[in-house]
């Protein structure tokens, strides 16, 4: 019977002295556990829940990009509140306003006050593209200005505003990043940025070491793809959203006028 109590201890020791596991916190995106629901996890650490699949589908056009993670782990990621529908993309009315409504950033509700605005901003078949939006979620929404004229709304131009949940949420971080160049290389060679994210990118040209022309730095992530910049000069590009799946980019430095390959180096997504 002694054995058999020692034996019993030996094992429960084990069992309480197994080390846990850590897990890494998801990226900032959507995330699920083993039930259906999908989340947005956004960069202070909170989910929020997506009322139905139509504000869902605003925002994306499948789930290719779900990360999934244990029930434990969603279970301490606190709520944040509810995702509202993209700016611009679908027109809205409360199931007991007969109102028709644009949305606008952050969860901004603007009253389109004709069927003529309506029909300006979103074509005949506006009507087609109206949600009803339940009495429950209205508190989501606030209340903008009327918009009595096609030119007071623009909604090709606030959906692009509003690239990323984060980014209508006011929770989006901002992350600089530069890389300087001279005859010899790139510095850093490799930069890591994260994916999904609005960053700025300083390209700086070293004065010394240098062609008395500059370099071109070329790469996918630049407007028009590639950016000179002189012996001592930098520029600064603000806004570059990265991409939102993991992947490696080339960058690559020139002499400007001859066209000379000077430098290779990687900006690594992840």
């Amino acid at each position: 019977m002694r054995r058999c109590v020692t034996l019993v201890l030996t094992i429960l020791l084990v069992v309480v002295w197994l080390p846990v596991r850590a897990h890494a916190a998801p990226s900032v995106g959507l995330v699920k556990a083993s039930g259906p629901a999908v989340y947005y996890y956004a960069e202070n650490g909170k989910r929020y829940v997506f009322p139905n699949d139509k504000i869902y589908f605003t925002w994306y056009s499948d789930f290719s990009t779900v990360q999934t993670i244990s029930d434990a782990e969603l279970a301490a990621l606190p709520l944040g509140g509810n995702v509202t529908y993209r700016p611009g993309v679908k027109l809205v009315k409360i199931q007991t306003d007969p109102k028709v409504y644009a949305v606008d950033a952050k969860g901004t509700l603007r009253w389109i006050t004709s069927e003529a605005v309506a029909a300006s901003l979103y074509a005949s078949n506006w009507s087609r593209q109206v949600d009803d939006l339940s009495d429950a979620y209205f508190v989501n929404y606030k209340t903008g200005a009327p918009i009595d004229r096609a030119l007071d709304f623009n909604p090709g131009q606030v959906q692009s505003a509003a690239s990323s949940i984060s980014v209508d949420l006011g929770l989006e971080q901002k992350l600089s990043f530069t890389i300087e160049g001279d005859d010899q290389g790139l510095y850093p060679s490799t930069l890591t940025v994260p994916r999904a994210a609005t960053i700025s990118l300083t390209l700086s040209t070293r004065s010394t070491g240098v062609y008395y022309g500059g370099l071109e730095y070329r790469t996918s992530l630049l407007p028009g793809g590639s950016l000179t910049a002189a012996p001592g000069v930098a520029f600064t590009v603000n806004n570059i959203v990265t991409p939102a799946t993991p992947g490696l980019i080339p960058i690559s430095s020139y002499w400007p006028s001859s066209n000379v390959l000077k430098a290779t180096g990687t900006i690594v997504v992840q």
